[in-house]
């Protein structure tokens, strides 16, 4: 499950500033046969739920910072 994967990349950074890219690469070497937007994508959703947030550092860069995870997400 590709939310999984994004929700484990994003635990691992709570507090640290990462690039849309280290997600897609984190993710694709996982699940090979994904769609490129599909881990930023998952990202938004999983934030408009609030089981997670993040700041956009820089739109330029692609840039955010994670700021938290709901402990509670059981599928991660």
């Amino acid at each position: 499950m590709l939310a999984a994967t994004v929700v484990r990349f994003l635990r691992s950074r709570v507090g640290k500033t990462f690039r849309a890219s280290e997600l897609l690469r984190y993710c694709t070497v996982l699940q090979p046969d994904i769609a490129p937007d599909s881990p930023s994508r998952i990202m938004r959703d999983l934030r408009l739920t609030r089981l997670i947030d993040y700041t956009l550092v820089s739109r330029q860069g692609s840039q955010y910072r994670v700021d938290y995870v709901a402990p509670e997400l059981a599928f991660a």
